[in-house]
């Protein structure tokens, strides 16, 4: 995250700074990077006055020295991340501060933001925060999406739910395989909510295990192959769109999505 904050800063007067960042950067991290600067936005999570309003109680400003600093810098989302203490533990890559601003809700929305900013800089935190509100502008030519699979949507099995997100899964044969949990944030929420807690065969804490009936449409921004996961790959920037009831035996079949990320990789 510092090293692609710093990039989009000189990004504006040195177009070779994506392809030195580029170079070293992780492909999930690539994959966010390309949907950004191509103009694909995360979903604003908390407008810039509210985040600054947070920043400041996380470092005990008065509202007074808050005004004065507004006053001084006129940039809300800088003042926010000036406001910010040094921060501690692994700094998170784009793809992972992408993923949390995705997932984050109403509810929340001021937890994500207090969990990012204990581990980012200032300088990151600047972007961080423009990816939160909505103001973020950087853009490039036509980025390479190194490491990226097939981009576009996938249809999934809703298998779990809890703490506003569904677990998704996609058939292999006739078993599901986990590829992710996303935000749920829909105009069916409150009807989905309703049968998970009448349907639910199991529970882990939070997390209630649903039938496998339902599924839902997920727009993202590239699939990253990953060896280490049981489906094969990182989802980057998932969101669910759409909810399709009662429709689980049309989601997409596990090969048909390797098949694709592997002909992707072949391509590139």
């Amino acid at each position: 995250m510092i090293a692609f904050a710093a990039m989009v800063e000189r990004l504006g007067r040195d177009p070779a700074a994506w392809d030195r960042w580029a170079a070293g950067a992780a492909p999930a991290d690539l994959v966010a990077a390309g949907a950004l600067l191509a103009g694909v936005r995360p979903r604003r999570v908390a407008g810039a006055d509210a985040l600054m309003v947070w920043a400041a109680e996380v470092a005990g400003v008065p509202e007074w020295v808050l005004a004065d600093c507004l006053a001084e810098s006129g940039d809300k989302a800088e003042v926010a991340a000036l406001l910010l203490a040094a921060p501690v533990g692994a700094v998170p890559g784009l793809a992972e501060v992408v993923q949390a601003l995705e997932r984050a809700t109403r509810v929340s929305a001021h937890g994500v933001m207090l969990g990012l900013w204990a581990r980012v800089p200032a300088r990151a935190a600047v972007v961080v925060n423009r990816l939160a509100s909505g103001t973020f502008r950087a853009k490039a030519k036509a980025p390479a999406l190194v490491g990226a699979g097939p981009q576009g949507s996938l249809r999934a099995v809703v298998v779990q739910a809890g703490r506003g997100e569904l677990g998704l899964a996609l058939w292999d044969g006739n078993a599901l395989v986990p590829v992710g949990r996303l935000a749920l944030d829909l105009p069916e929420t409150a009807e989905i909510m309703g049968w998970v807690r009448a349907q639910a065969t199991g529970r882990f804490g939070p997390v209630r295990v649903v039938p496998p009936v339902h599924l839902v449409e997920v727009a993202h921004d590239g699939l990253v192959a990953n060896p280490r996961r049981k489906c094969g790959f990182d989802l980057v920037g998932g969101r669910i769109v759409g909810f399709v009831p009662g429709r689980a035996q049309d989601a997409d079949r596990l090969e048909d999505v390797r098949r694709g990320l592997l002909v992707g990789e072949k391509e590139r």
